[in-house]
């Protein structure tokens, strides 16, 4: 399957980070919750214990993501709130216990950015939340790290849907 292409992400960033009105944005975000509206409200619930920064945060990058990937495959099908539940079930169960997430084993997760299944994506989300984060930013590496992970579950799902596809 082909991945999304960094040139085709570039242009959902740029799409997102222009817009310049708040009807805009509503119209965008309209979009996303049109279009997947249980992954979307998964990315919500998933940052409601964040501060506004990190979940407007979530946000955003969730619409730049979901942008590329249907730039990429098309419109996808609905996964529906029980595919989601899942789903993240199974993400959950990959992932090591409590006492063993740490930053060794996260540094290894961003080491490993080629076998993730959209590397451009990827990519993306660990330059935007670690490596170009603006000096007036109030997130935490932990905050910075929750989003990592809401943000891999986010786009592991929508490649699932686009697997479907091919």
């Amino acid at each position: 399957m082909k991945q999304v292409p960094f040139k085709t992400l570039d242009a959902a960033i740029e799409l997102v980070s222009t817009i310049d009105s708040d009807e805009n944005m509503i119209k965008l975000t309209d979009g996303l919750f049109e279009g997947q509206p249980d992954l979307a409200q998964f990315l919500v619930d998933f940052a409601e214990d964040l501060n506004e920064e990190a979940q407007d945060l979530i946000v955003i990058m969730g619409l730049i993501i979901w942008r590329a990937m249907i730039a990429t495959y098309g419109e996808l099908r609905v996964m529906n709130e029980d595919e989601v539940a899942a789903n993240y079930e199974a993400f959950e169960a990959s992932m090591p216990d409590d006492e063993n997430i740490t930053e060794e084993w996260f540094v290894s997760l961003i080491k490993d950015v080629e076998n993730f299944c959209q590397p451009e994506i990827f990519k993306y989300i660990i330059a935007e939340l670690f490596q170009e984060a603006p000096e007036d930013s109030t997130l935490t590496d932990v905050e910075n790290t929750q989003l990592t992970l809401g943000l891999r579950f986010f786009t592991e799902a929508l490649n699932k849907l686009a697997q479907e596809k091919n």
